[in-house]
């Protein structure tokens, strides 16, 4: 994958995620995504903001969809995302922070539907 291919002019920020190994790297001119399940690739491309990248449920095929994360703010030392959820439901949702190659998964448990706040912290 390179950066022509996910229409970008190189200068934003972005992080690709390899939604089979969990490894994450800056999106470069040109990436290496190790292949998983039969050869496959799936990878995911996320903007940064402040450093951080939101990865939201890195278990589902589509991960950030506007009707799950309704806001997310991002400061040098912190992620604040709106998570929407129905009674019952347990969403795990991912981020990295900066500087970090890892991510920092969060459960959210709904009692009721509602949207609940989660933090990150640098």
């Amino acid at each position: 994958m390179t950066a022509d291919e996910v229409y970008l002019t190189g200068s934003e920020a972005y992080l690709v995620y390899n939604w089979y190994s969990g490894k994450t790297a800056r999106l470069q001119v040109n990436n290496t995504i190790a292949a998983g399940y039969e050869g496959h690739m799936y990878a995911m491309v996320s903007p940064t903001t402040a450093g951080w990248t939101l990865l939201g449920e890195t278990d589902k095929i589509v991960s950030v969809s506007s009707l799950r994360f309704a806001k997310a703010t991002a400061t040098t030392t912190s992620l604040v995302v709106d998570v929407v959820g129905v009674a019952g439901e347990a969403v795990l949702v991912c981020a990295v922070k900066p500087d970090a190659s890892t991510s920092l998964c969060q459960t959210v448990q709904f009692a009721t539907a509602t949207t609940k706040i989660v933090t990150f912290n640098a």
